[in-house]
């Protein structure tokens, strides 16, 4: 049997024709429902990302035994919108805090995408934006009731007794 047409069926917050394209199904490849498995945890993933943290991703299965083909129905279950909550910093002067603040993308109020807190911080770490800059962590706050996601950056200096500070130019 080959995979015959794969669709978002119903409603969805985010685009099917995204959703699609992210879930990467081969349509008239062999029906391999461990491939469609993944292209179904990456649909969820993409829902994930545009703020609905409790999202719920399933697939019906229409068999059509003339054709030798395998239609697949995709129902998303997006459940509530998850917004940005405050942003704190912790372990920066306050000048190094202002520059975190000010390159940070996701404001408050926006949808939440619950990826891009760690995603930030390995961009802060590749681009060197703080010299002696040590480990760094994400925490996310969920308030399950208001639906909302508040965010702490944990800064730290590789030597302990040092706070990271702003990179300078030499020029």
């Amino acid at each position: 049997y080959e995979l015959g047409k794969v669709e978002i069926a119903g409603s969805s917050p985010v685009d099917p024709a995204v959703l699609l394209k992210e879930g990467d199904f081969k349509s008239g490849d062999v029906a391999n429902f461990d491939r469609v498995g993944d292209g179904l945890e990456r649909v969820r993933k993409a829902v994930r990302r545009a703020g609905y943290l409790q999202v719920k991703v399933t697939s019906d299965r229409k068999i059509d035994d003339a054709k030798k083909a395998v239609d697949v129905e995709v129902h998303v279950a997006p459940g509530p919108l998850y917004l940005m909550g405050k942003l704190e910093i912790a372990g920066l002067p306050l000048d190094g805090e202002a520059e975190i603040r000010r390159i940070w993308t996701l404001k408050e109020g926006k949808a939440l995408n619950p990826e891009y807190p760690d995603y930030f911080l390995s961009r802060i770490k590749a681009d060197g934006v703080f010299d002696d800059l040590g480990k760094t962590k994400a925490d996310q706050k969920v308030d399950e009731q208001n639906h909302v996601v508040d965010v702490t950056l944990t800064f730290t200096g590789e030597n302990p007794d040092q706070k990271p500070g702003r990179r300078t130019r030499r020029q």
